[in-house]
């Protein structure tokens, strides 16, 4: 079982993400419209082969595509304007142990310069258990192998003189697995 948002589900092919917001109605409230978030896709070793990233109007903002064997892995990143154009695109290689090796940024006219390497980042996963400093909570729904599928946000405010939890946003993961 898994329980980040970035945590790779075994045995799975793909996840699609879409994401919606919550608006108040009559004292309602109502989810918005499902968009489009990312989508990954993964090898039958679990590593993740294609990111895409999606603004909200749909169209791409980013896509990594990551190939190679278990030695010689490398991630190609391809960004890109509003207008759909080529941004750039980061070429980066990875030595054995998976620590980045070599990363090199491409302009949009193909001129290519060595980017310096800073140290690794490390990530914190939100504790869905717990509410942050903000009083943001979190709920979620699970599929039957205990990967989460649905993951909604709350905030607190006061309505009608009582400290509520009020829905902000819903997350969506479609797993498919192999």
């Amino acid at each position: 079982m898994t329980n980040g948002f970035d945590e790779i589900p075994s045995g799975i092919k793909n996840i699609l993400v879409h994401v919606a917001e919550f608006s108040c109605r009559n004292n309602e409230y109502i989810e918005g419209p499902r968009l489009l978030a990312q989508a990954r896709t993964y090898d039958t070793a679990e590593k993740r082969t294609e990111d895409t990233t999606y603004n909200a109007d749909g169209s791409v903002h980013s896509k990594v595509v990551t190939t190679g064997d278990a030695d010689h892995r490398r991630s190609i990143i391809y960004r890109y304007r509003l207008d759909g154009r080529l941004r750039d695109k980061w070429l980066i290689t990875y030595n054995n142990d998976g620590s980045r090796a070599h990363a090199y940024i491409y302009d949009s006219q193909g001129k290519r310069q060595e980017v310096q390497l800073e140290e690794e980042e490390t990530t914190t996963f939100f504790d869905p258990e717990q509410m942050d400093e903000s009083g943001e909570s979190v709920e979620r729904e699970f599929d039957v192998r205990g990967n989460w599928v649905k993951e909604t946000r709350f905030e607190k405010k006061i309505e009608g003189g009582e400290l509520v939890d009020v829905p902000t946003m819903v997350t969506y993961r479609t797993i498919s697995y192999l």
